[in-house]
C-alpha cells in the first residue's frame, strides 16, 4: 500500500480467506487503519466475527496503532520454544529464560515481513 505515493505498509492473506492475515506491516496509524479498512471491505459480506493480525503486542507497530481497539493473546508451549543451540549465547539464554520465568512475552515464529518487500 502507498500513501502519497511512498510505500506504507503491506498485508499479505489468502484471497479466498482475507480474513486470515499472514503478515501485516505498517508505517503508523494512518497506513494501520488503511490496511484493516482494506482487509474489512474483503470482508464486508462475510460472517467473519473478528479478524486476527500477526502483530506482537510489545512491538513497535502495535505501539503506532495507539487508539485502534485490539485484544491480544500470547502463549508458551514446548514446541514453540527456540532450540538453544550454542549455550555460550547469553542473549538467547537470558531471553529463554525470561520467557520461560514469564518475565517478559514470547517472541511471534514468523518470518519477518520485511523480507517479503525486498
Amino acid at each position: 500500500m502507498t500513501i502519497d505515493g511512498r510505500v506504507a505498509g503491506y498485508v499479505r492473506y489468502e484471497a479466498e480467506r482475507p480474513e486470515n492475515i499472514r503478515y501485516f506491516l505498517a508505517k503508523d496509524k494512518k497506513a494501520a487503519a488503511a490496511l484493516l479498512a482494506f482487509i474489512d471491505a474483503k470482508i464486508a459480506d462475510r460472517e467473519a466475527e473478528h479478524l486476527e493480525v500477526p502483530v506482537h503486542p510489545d512491538s513497535a507497530a502495535a505501539k503506532r496503532m495507539i487508539g485502534i481497539p485490539y485484544e491480544s493473546e500470547t502463549n508458551v508451549w514446548e514446541a514453540a520454544m527456540i532450540k538453544i543451540l550454542n549455550r555460550e549465547n547469553r542473549k538467547v539464554v537470558q531471553y529463554c529464560r525470561e520467557v520461560s520465568a514469564k518475565a517478559r512475552q514470547p517472541g511471534m515464529l514468523i518470518w519477518p515481513v520485511e523480507f517479503d518487500l525486498c
